[in-house]
């Protein structure tokens, strides 16, 4: 066990030997979390609070006993509290999706602001079971550790009732150094928070038994499902329970995260809801000294937001740590009296810390940093955006926008962007988004939603092949940019399944894939051929190519892609 700097007094009666504790979500008197050491990682349970444990925790399976049955789909109404309409929406699909048994990953899409957490805690309220979630930063792995030790919301909006247990949890800080270590630290869990980067570092034996011991995976901020350490966590758990949760579902390389969408809420209403706070956007013309204009502006906007009552914070983005180093000085020659601080990497964690801690505490007003804190930072007060360096791309952008749309008490009011006007080397997307005249909120919803209509039209695009080669993964086949049209004398039909016999042992995989609602088939053959680089008869090549087959029957015409040019 260890002391913390913020740690308070056991409750009178508790035993020597009871694990130092935090304060929770809530202030004195509220929740409070008590923690244990393990090895270089901690064990988080609530010792005060509703579904609070004893001194020491309770095993897993108690504790999910405890739980299981207290959930109560309780709706938020204009007269009483509970789960908003997209963290049902969701939870429900979410259900539907388990019912099916679907061995595969599906992604749940929403908004900043309505509550993709708060969701994850309602699924694992309604059905208790081990569960790992893997989060992309540190700062995102505490706060989501905060709300599975006290079940958030979920207890406060009545959605929960009777006598129960929140669940106990392992924040996985470092790897586990054998498999005996790894399931010692493991006993009597039923959450599991880690990064990816965190996994990676695990021995694959490690790994197994992290995964092998979780009946379910929830990975948030998804988008970052097709990188390599994401996506090897997310394969350990074929043929288990995997929700993807992201508000972004499409990457800028273009790589497809995995996972069908099935619960997708509309931006435009969460912004109709009020979950999504509108944002006014302010272009500055300055090519002389664009930061101190920038500065000057959004200063001055925070003074008039914090003279009218608001509880307001302002953040300034810039692309590196040396650009913080300069962008500060700005801030403290202007606004000494905010107490403006600088968060970046080139700080010891420590001091990062700390210096969060002073925006939660309002002892500082500004923060300049390099990008947005961390994905998933959740501070509504952070209203007044100031855009030194407008990032480049899409769904980064769409990120760091929602770091100022959270909505909260009435303390808060609408956001504030102040953006140099610059639109070089930017995302196509984004120049409407750069205008000098731009409504955000349209623009905002526009993106997004043309975004997420995408990658919704590729996974359902993907769905419709009801048969599959099981030798190829779909998601690994990236046919070239090319196709040979062929038009038709005649009508056209479909028949997919004759090319069994035009390739018969030809053919690699067992089953093709066919796609009969939007007339697509593609298969890989397999065939001994010639080398190039000689004449022998002894020898030969063995070559595998992709042929994809698009047959448009309305228009009689035959798209066929398949890259045998090389070797032919």
């Amino acid at each position: 066990m260890r002391d913390t700097d913020d740690a308070v007094a056991p409750e009178p009666g508790g035993t020597d030997d009871e694990a130092p504790v935090i304060p929770g979500l809530q202030d004195a008197g509220g929740p409070v979390i008590a923690i244990d050491e393990l090895d270089g990682n901690e064990l988080w349970w609530l010792q005060r609070g509703p579904g609070a444990h004893r001194a020491r925790p309770e095993q897993a399976d108690l504790a999910h006993e405890a739980l299981a049955g207290s959930f109560v789909f309780a709706a938020e109404s204009e007269t009483a509290k509970g789960l908003r309409t997209p963290q049902l929406g969701a939870l429900h699909a979410i259900l539907a999706y388990r019912s099916t048994e679907d061995p595969e990953p599906i992604t749940v899409v929403m908004p900043t602001g309505t509550g993709k957490t708060e969701t994850m805690l309602a699924t694992y309220a309604h059905t208790p079971a081990r569960t790992l979630v893997i989060v992309p930063t540190d700062a995102l792995r505490t706060q989501t550790a905060k709300k599975f030790a006290t079940l958030g919301i979920v207890p406060e909006v009545g959605a929960l009732v009777g006598d129960f247990l929140c669940p106990v949890v392992l924040v996985l800080k470092s790897a586990p150094a054998t498999t005996d270590a790894a399931r010692k630290i493991l006993a009597g869990v039923g959450v599991v928070i880690a990064t990816a980067q965190v996994l990676a570092t695990c021995t694959a034996p490690v790994r197994k038994v992290i995964t092998d011991v979780s009946d379910r995976l929830f990975v948030d901020e998804a988008h970052h499902g097709a990188a390599p350490t994401w996506r090897n966590v997310v394969e350990a758990f074929a043929g288990k329970e995997v929700v993807q949760f992201t508000a972004t579902p499409y990457r800028e390389d273009g790589r497809h995260m995995g996972g069908r969408v099935a619960y997708a809420y509309p931006l435009r209403l969460a912004q109709q809801h009020q979950y999504f706070a509108p944002i006014q956007y302010h272009s500055v013309v300055d090519f002389v000294d664009p930061d101190r204009a920038v500065a000057t502006a959004a200063t001055k906007r925070l003074r008039a937001d914090l003279a009218a009552g608001r509880d307001h914070l302002m953040m300034a983005r810039v692309r590196s740590v040396e650009r913080a180093k300069e962008v500060i000085k700005i801030y403290e020659e202007l606004a000494p009296d905010l107490k403006p601080v600088r968060i970046d990497t080139g700080l010891a964690p420590s001091t990062r810390q700390k210096r969060r801690d002073a925006l939660f505490s309002r002892d500082s007003k500004i923060v300049v940093c390099v990008n947005m804190l961390g994905e998933g930072f959740d501070l509504p007060a952070l209203k007044v955006a100031a855009v030194h360096d407008p990032q480049k791309s899409l769904a980064v952008t769409l990120q760091f926008i929602g770091r100022f749309t959270r909505t909260g008490n009435e303390t808060l009011g609408d956001a504030s962007a102040f953006v140099p006007l610059q639109v070089a080397g930017i995302d196509e997307r984004l120049r409407k988004l750069y205008g000098e005249d731009a409504d955000w909120n349209q623009v905002i919803r526009d993106l997004t939603e043309h975004g997420v209509s995408r990658e919704k039209a590729r996974t359902d695009f993907e769905k419709a092949f009801g048969s599959l080669p099981s030798e190829v993964a779909m998601r690994s086949v990236h046919p070239k940019m090319s196709t040979v049209t062929y038009q038709a004398n005649g009508n056209l039909g479909w028949t997919p399944e004759k090319i069994y016999d035009l390739f018969e042992d030809r053919l690699l995989t067992t089953r093709i894939g066919i796609n009969n609602k939007d007339r697509v088939a593609w298969w890989v053959s397999r065939e001994a051929v010639p080398v190039r680089w000689g004449d022998f008869s002894s020898f030969n090549e063995l070559v595998h190519d992709l042929y994809v087959v698009h047959v448009d029957e309305d228009n009689g015409f035959v798209y066929v892609n398949c890259d045998v040019s090389g070797h032919r």
